[in-house]
């Protein structure tokens, strides 16, 4: 029986070499990129954005319906057909639509480049989208402008009311109660109880639950 030669063994040799697989940060690096050269590009596009200040942004129906249920429901549901041309109107302005758009397709959520948006647009679109992530970012700059002083606390308080958002509401109550001695005598503030008694009381319970309770108690 002949032997191998050692160039041929040596060949066998360099066909089982086992690479490791390369690490899994380069892998999401570059199922980032691929899908990096797909945001704001008309290439295979099957919807386009019409915006309040008349800017079209392409998107990817495939690719909106899997970061949002809200774009799912839609897309599975009469739109194609209602809609031959493939536009979705919308009442956002381009620059909130990037920002959503930038956060589905890469992930981007630079503070920095949503510093200049109207964080309480931006808290209106996450939510009717239904984007997690995006109404992370959301509550966050909310909440670091309310800090600053940079936001109107009833106005906060309403858009929160309005949307369920039970994170901002708590957050309102408590910055209500902490500056309880300036606000309360705040008109602007105090309208709500004629405004909205409903979210008055809530407003009392959350900042005086003693007193409530202690209501309560004389009625039992």
């Amino acid at each position: 029986m002949k032997r191998q030669s050692s160039a041929s063994a040596d060949s066998k040799k360099v066909g089982h070499v086992h690479r490791k697989p390369p690490p899994t940060t380069t892998i999401l690096q570059s199922v980032a990129k691929t899908y990096e050269k797909l945001l704001f590009s008309d290439k295979l596009s099957d919807i386009q954005f019409v915006c309040s200040d008349g800017v079209v942004l392409p998107a990817h129906r495939c690719i909106l319906a899997a970061a949002s249920p809200y774009f799912e429901t839609a897309f599975q549901g009469p739109w194609k057909e209602n809609n031959a041309s493939g536009e979705w109107k919308t009442a956002h302005p381009s620059s909130i639509l990037k920002a959503v758009l930038s956060l589905i397709y890469r992930g981007d959520n630079n503070e920095s480049a949503l510093v200049d948006l109207d964080a309480l647009h931006l808290l209106s679109v996450a939510s009717e989208f239904q984007l997690e992530s995006l109404l992370l970012v959301a509550e966050d700059a909310c909440l670091a402008k309310l800090e600053k002083k940079e936001m109107d606390v009833k106005e906060l308080l309403q858009a929160a009311h309005l949307l369920d958002n039970s994170v901002l509401k708590k957050a309102c109550f408590e910055y209500i109660r902490t500056h309880s001695t300036e606000l309360l005598l705040d008109v602007k503030i105090t309208s709500l109880a004629t405004e909205d008694p409903a979210l008055w009381a809530e407003v009392g319970q959350a900042i005086c639950p003693e007193r409530n309770n202690n209501k309560r108690a004389r009625l039992v």
